[in-house]
């Protein structure tokens, strides 16, 4: 029974390795045959709850109690190039996109913007590598984020003074169109 038992293992080993030796790796020119989805979509009912944040110096305190954040996010994941991600304007778009338009939306124009983007490239590695973009749409229906503190205090921690500054609510915050840009260092 044991030469048995051993010999069904031994069996299953064996068709783990002609499996495995059955794989063949499929060339550049197949693979840019196959088509899929572009990047990664989350959606995410947020019921985050903090019971304090404190910041100490000196023995002094501010504490923000019972934090909480309620409401729905939705993010998207996509690969960009590096071009995408500077976005410098062309004739089809000539507001640009991308690092680019979000910097003349603030109020640069395209020549500041354009030297803020030669400036801070080297600065923060980026040599025109593919970059990772989270977006956050805009989805209607949904009223935002809501974050409420249901009670600020200070004080001084070794007497074990306090005092109360009420609480504070940041009702329906909106971060439709904002998006984040990851990429690696060389």
């Amino acid at each position: 029974m044991k030469s048995f038992k051993l010999s069904a293992v031994a069996a299953l080993l064996a068709s783990f390795t002609f499996a495995a030796s059955a794989m063949t790796p499929v060339s550049d020119e197949a693979l840019s045959q196959v088509s899929g989805q572009d990047g990664v979509s989350i959606v995410a009912d947020l019921h985050v709850n903090i019971g304090s944040f404190t910041y100490s110096d000196s023995g002094n305190t501010f504490a923000m109690n019972d934090i909480g954040i309620k409401g729905v996010i939705a993010a998207t994941i996509d690969v960009i190039s590096g071009a995408d991600f500077q976005g410098v304007p062309t004739a089809a778009n000539p507001s640009g996109t991308g690092l680019f338009g979000a910097l003349t939306g603030t109020g640069l124009t395209n020549a500041q913007a354009g030297a803020v983007l030669s400036a801070a490239a080297p600065l923060l590695g980026f040599n025109g590598q593919d970059v990772i973009q989270i977006g956050i749409p805009a989805v209607s229906g949904t009223n935002g984020i809501d974050i409420t503190v249901a009670s600020m205090t200070t004080g001084h921690g070794a007497a074990g003074f306090t005092n109360s500054m009420g609480g504070i609510a940041l009702t329906k915050l909106d971060l439709a169109g904002t998006k984040v840009w990851m990429f690696g260092h060389d």
